[in-house]
């Protein structure tokens, strides 16, 4: 069995790659654990321009968002899905200096950033003493459906092994590598915080942080919108909402928090002026970076090594562009943005 690409991983960073390289006729096989409790897997899918409590323009916000619009309008073509939707961002204010803050930013993303006709329309819904402002466009991505929509074209070509890979059957030479009767050019890590105990890329300046969110029935709360303040609500599956997130550098462990559960449940009783059930709780530790960019390209000492990893809380938007780009690289030697080559970490990868 010959295959010119192994993926390791089917976040949303494998699901792009996979889906360009077999997109420009390329051999694939894809290998994933199948885990549940993935960062891609328990994404909200919010594709926000404007973030942060300075309400900073994203990083390559532009060229992301237009990227991302086409992508996912392209694959929800070939998997009979919608996947991608305009949306508007309804960001109520915490405090008055938060409110300052917008009216600042608005003046300079006049294209992003704007004001509610009546800013007292959504008080049936919400408790919100200081106003809010409106973020748009933005965009919601239907990530779970993609996920497994992607998975069964995957299986339905054969190029699935649901597997952990086990790197002492992984023989690696420059031009070639063998996993057990898998015989490929190059393997491509995709494997979220995985890869930070790989040799290859272990010394990568990864920066770990946690997530969480409450899944939450919220009968009568309009699915087309989403809402902030401090935390996010935002339209998940099956009529339900994501409520979260946190970033938590500190994390204990990989799973729910009893703390989380019960401040993101009191913050929802304050806000909210409508009932809510919670049904879930789930969990994921993102693999970032310290410098805030993707990690991109093929290993300098093991150019049959590659990464595609660190897309943080922008996943959503980084992965459809820096995967086409790494697809373009791999198949046609096209430049990689040079932010996110892991070329510029030679001389730590080469320890």
């Amino acid at each position: 069995m010959s295959n010119r690409f192994i993926i390791v991983g089917r976040g949303l960073c494998g699901t792009w790659l996979s889906y360009w390289l077999q997109k420009a006729g390329a051999d694939i096989v894809v290998m994933d654990e199948a885990k549940a409790n993935t960062a891609s897997r328990v994404a909200s899918g919010i594709i926000n321009p404007v973030t942060g409590r300075r309400m900073a323009k994203t990083w390559m916000a532009d060229e992301l968002m237009e990227c991302a619009h086409h992508a996912y309008d392209e694959m929800g073509l070939l998997l009979d899905a919608s996947l991608i939707n305009a949306t508007s961002i309804l960001d109520f204010f915490s405090a008055p200096d938060r409110r300052l803050s917008f009216e600042k930013r608005a003046l300079q993303f006049e294209e992003f950033l704007n004001w509610p006709e009546d800013e007292h329309d959504q008080l049936h819904l919400f408790n919100y003493p200081f106003g809010y402002g409106i973020v748009s466009p933005a965009y919601m991505v239907d990530v779970q459906t993609m996920l497994e929509k992607w998975r069964s074209v995957l299986q339905l070509k054969d190029q699935l092994v649901e597997e952990r890979l086990d790197l002492s059957f992984l023989t690696t030479k420059d031009d070639a590598v063998v996993y057990k009767n898998i015989h490929a050019d190059k393997i491509i890590f995709c494997d979220g915080i995985q890869s930070m105990q790989l040799p290859y890329f272990s010394l990568l300046p990864f920066a770990i942080n946690k997530g969480e969110a409450l899944i939450v029935q919220i009968p009568g709360l309009p699915v087309d919108k989403v809402y902030k303040k401090t935390n996010t609500i935002t339209a998940w599956k099956d009529d339900l909402f994501w409520v979260g997130s946190s970033y938590d550098r500190e994390y204990k462990d990989e799973y729910p928090s009893q703390a989380f559960y019960d401040q993101t449940k009191a913050w929802l009783q304050q806000f909210l002026k409508i009932p809510f059930n919670i049904v879930d709780h789930i969990a994921a530790l993102r693999p970032t970076t310290v410098e805030r960019r993707p990690f991109v390209g093929l290993h300098p000492s093991h150019p049959s090594i590659g990464i595609l990893n660190g897309m943080g809380t922008k996943g959503v938007s980084l992965a459809p562009y820096f995967a086409k780009q790494f697809a373009d690289h791999l198949l046609q030697q096209q430049t990689i943005l040079p932010q996110v080559d892991v070329k510029q970490y030679r001389r730590v990868l080469q320890r």
